[in-house]
């Protein structure tokens, strides 16, 4: 496998980065659309959980980038060829409307239902995406503020989930 199909650990920190920016976006879009305050205040405080992972994927991104000095190339960081396919493949299902294609989503996606569904799929892709982080130990010393994050990802889950139950009586 080629260098450019070798994830480095700092490429996987943006990777992260960029599924909790689309997050974000998704959860305002999800809050702006919604016309019940329960709602969207559930979906503005899961923008504001997406933002804080948001910073600390940051942090931990610009960490590796002084150590590696820039050299994304560094044999302690890059991942071999197995590990970066599952890697990839895990991280493809981690997917939340980028950028303004939130707003579009929720223009053709009208049923708040439907977005609830929708982030419950992601959310549960994203805490396989950061187990199998932790396991691999990308981030090397930050298994526990993973694992922490693994820990809100899964709240939002079960936060999400009884909304839809809740949305879902008649």
């Amino acid at each position: 496998m080629e260098r450019k199909d070798i994830l480095s650990a700092l490429e996987i920190a943006k990777m992260v980065c960029n599924i909790e920016e689309d997050g974000i976006g998704f959860y305002k879009a999800a809050g702006e659309t919604s016309s019940e305050p329960d709602v969207e205040s559930l979906f503005s405080g899961l923008a504001l959980k997406e933002l804080e992972h948001l910073t600390t994927f940051r942090n931990i991104y610009a960490k590796l980038d002084a150590r590696m000095g820039g050299n994304q190339n560094a044999a302690e960081v890059l991942f071999d060829d197995q590990i970066t396919a599952y890697l990839k493949v895990l991280a493809e299902g981690v997917i939340f409307p980028k950028g303004d294609e939130a707003e579009k989503w929720f223009s053709v996606h009208k049923d708040i239902k439907e977005a609830v569904h929708f982030a419950i799929n992601v959310e549960k892709h994203s805490i396989l995406l950061y187990s199998e982080i932790a396991t691999f130990n990308v981030f090397a010393n930050s298994q526990t503020i993973i694992r922490n994050i693994m820990e809100e990802e899964k709240s939002h889950l079960v936060i999400l989930n009884n909304m839809l139950h809740r949305l879902s009586r008649p």
